[in-house]
């Protein structure tokens, strides 16, 4: 009888890179249901309501921003420091999934050997050779971060808009937000990578 564990296929970049595009597709599609919940608070409706707009509209990721971006300006409710915040995340959420997309989607070249950084292009492009860019696994870190960072405060921000605080507060609270990504995108990046004999 054989081994199947034995048996694979190796392409595309090194492995420390696949687990970075692996975190990439994970933690964007953690991002749903925390918009799922701002839209929620964004237009006062209860679960059961607003899981039937998103099935009906059937609204994904990007729709979802979207959406938020077309109702809170239309929102009373919403203290105008947390309406800013809601713009300004949302549109780092756009631009992380068009990362996202690049990745997920287009062609990975295999890496140099002892580079971790990669060509990926899109061969069905009207243009292929504009179609391609070089992903370092920094790059790829450094996009996942902000995937786990969108998550972090679109869900704070819920939080915030349920709890209607004092407008002082509020600000207050994200402040902290800020601060603790802030040192946390600064420990991840002083982190040394493991060489091959600490890995298991």
């Amino acid at each position: 009888m054989s081994d199947e564990s034995n048996y694979g296929v190796s392409s595309g970049p090194s492995d420390r890179m696949k687990q970075e595009i692996g975190e990439i597709v994970v933690a964007h599609a953690n991002c749903d249901p925390a918009l799922a919940a701002l839209m929620q608070q964004l237009t006062k409706t209860n679960d059961q309501t607003n899981l039937v707009l998103i099935q009906q509209l059937k609204l994904k990721g990007s729709s979802m921003a979207d959406f938020i971006s077309a109702v809170v300006d239309k929102t009373d409710h919403v203290d105008p420091a947390i309406r800013d915040r809601i713009l300004k995340v949302i549109t780092q959420y756009r631009k992380l999934s068009t990362y996202r997309n690049e990745i997920a989607h287009w062609q990975w070249n295999p890496c140099e050997p002892g580079v971790e950084a990669a060509l990926l292009r899109n061969t069905l492009a009207k243009k292929p050779t504009e179609s391609e860019k070089t992903y370092s696994l920094q790059d790829l870190r450094s996009i996942s971060f902000g995937l786990h960072q969108v998550f972090g405060v679109v869900g704070s921000i819920s939080t915030i808009i349920a709890a209607n605080p004092p407008s002082q507060m509020s600000n207050q609270i994200m402040s902290a937000l800020d601060a603790m990504f802030d040192k946390i995108k600064s420990a991840i990046s002083d982190i040394p990578e493991p060489s091959a004999e600490e890995q298991p």
